[in-house]
């Protein structure tokens, strides 16, 4: 088991410290490639976390077709304003 050290905005922190936003969507950098479940994240050093599944999707687009844009952005935006940011 690794611990993975990730930094939220204060907006996305709070929902993830409530239980509100359950998928976290990160661009699969070097320093992520080996993330699997069973791992720890500590957002913001302050919040832990269990990684439960790891999915690869090849656009940001693709993961909002195939999981629950709710359990991504908890404030449920259009699909076109939960694309926007991402980016």
């Amino acid at each position: 088991m690794k611990v993975y050290r990730l930094y939220v905005r204060e907006e996305y922190l709070e929902m993830i410290k409530s239980g509100e936003k359950k998928i976290e969507v990160r661009v699969a950098y070097p320093q992520l490639k080996g993330i699997k479940a069973k791992d720890k994240i500590l957002f913001n050093n302050e919040v832990p976390a269990e990684v439960v599944s790891v999915k690869k999707y090849e656009t940001f687009r693709q993961v909002l077709r195939e999981e629950p844009i709710e359990k991504i952005f908890p404030d449920k935006p259009s699909f076109e304003q939960a694309v926007k940011r991402f980016h």
